[in-house]
């Protein structure tokens, strides 16, 4: 009779040896594992905040903005520190670039003389253009590691342009109405220097209906060595007008003189119509739109407007009288042909029970001139 075998007696049995050796090379696999993880964090942590990738981001908005070496030569100039002397900014651009030509931009770190700055030089070929300050700024990385930041960009080479062998011309322009002569140091404005002829709404408040501006010249003078002394501006009638100077766009501009046989012509007519107006408007015994009507034109809207307020002067109480004080009656200009205008102001002392009651008139009144001479057909209250 066999005996029956204990299988658990004959299997095969793993030494101890093997498992703890199992066990630790494991551990220890894990434990490279995570330190090479930590390592590379640090690592790349470390790498993000180096000062180079902040001056490759200057280096890029103003040394290669477009991605092709182009030098923006407007931020440049505008951020940053040099010294332009007595150059312009379109001097000093014209020379950077004339200096640089087609050179290969490039930087590299410099030495800054100190501990929390970094220096990057920007080069054309082997010409120090500029130099990139970086300093290290209070913040740091979760680890400590030190953060850098832009701090300013300067200019290393020379900004000053050479004196040029000849004096550099100037062009201006002469903006005056039609009509009017210029003068430049004395010597008259050619008739082949007119560029141009616009209108120019500038000149007063105010202008009528189909009148937008003044007809004006535009002359332009090339070729001078530096601005004139003087520039005078004479109208037909010979009275210089006023000449203000734009420095921005070196242009004189003229403005209107005032006509002195307009205003002989025409200020005693629109003295009595305004006054006639007022004493109409306000029932003044005498007055009436048959006595001022004369004034008017009767083919305009103003004429049906003046004569409509008649309708409603019977809620004006009606005064003994009245009179002007401070009239101003001026500023007589031709807009155009047969198309006048001037200013009038004066306060209506209107005598209501005794006493005297202001009424202020303002306004800018055009005149179209027609077989009869000239009647109003238009105003402005001011």
């Amino acid at each position: 009779m066999n005996k029956s075998r204990d299988p658990s007696r004959h299997a095969a049995k793993i030494p101890r040896f093997y498992i703890v050796y199992s066990v630790c090379l494991i551990v220890v696999i894990l434990a490279i594992t995570v330190a090479v993880g930590i390592v590379s964090n640090r690592l790349a942590e470390y790498e993000a905040v180096q000062p180079r990738h902040v001056a490759e981001d200057v280096f890029n908005t103003y040394f290669n903005s477009d991605g092709k070496g182009g030098v923006n030569y407007t931020s440049l100039l505008a951020d940053a520190r040099y010294d332009a002397g007595t150059f312009t900014t379109a001097e000093i651009m014209t020379y950077l670039s004339e200096e640089i030509g087609n050179s290969k931009l490039t930087f590299a770190a410099g030495s800054s003389g100190e501990s929390d700055t970094m220096k990057y030089i920007v080069r054309a070929g082997d010409k120090q253009i500029a130099a990139i300050n970086l300093a290290l700024s209070d913040k740091t990385t979760e680890h400590g590691f030190g953060i850098y930041e832009f701090s300013y960009i300067e200019l290393l080479l020379v900004t000053a342009p050479p004196p040029p062998d000849t004096p550099q011309l100037i062009t201006i322009t002469i903006d005056i109405p039609d009509g009017y002569a210029a003068e430049i140091d004395g010597a008259a404005v050619s008739t082949e220097a007119l560029t141009a002829v616009r209108e120019r709404a500038d000149m007063f408040k105010y202008y009528p209906s189909g009148v937008t501006g003044v007809q004006c010249d535009v002359y332009t003078v090339t070729g001078l060595e530096a601005l004139p002394n003087e520039v005078v501006v004479t109208a037909p009638d010979g009275k210089r007008a006023e000449v203000r100077f734009d420095e921005e766009t070196n242009t004189y501009y003229a403005d209107v003189v005032y006509s002195d046989a307009l205003s002989e012509e025409l200020s005693g007519f629109v003295t009595e119509a305004l006054e006639g107006y007022a004493s109409y408007t306000h029932r003044v015994p005498g007055s009436g739109f048959s006595k001022i009507k004369k004034y008017f034109d009767p083919d305009s809207d103003l004429y049906a407007d003046v004569e409509a307020v008649g309708n409603d002067l019977w809620m004006e109480k009606k005064p003994d009288g009245d009179r002007f004080e401070d009239v101003y009656v001026g500023e007589f200009y031709e807009l155009s042909e047969g198309i006048a205008t001037c200013h009038v102001s004066f306060t209506q002392m209107l005598n209501l029970d005794g006493s005297d009651r202001p009424e202020v008139l303002d306004m800018y009144v055009f005149l179209k001139r027609s077989d009869d001479g000239y009647r109003i057909f238009e105003w402005h209250q001011r």
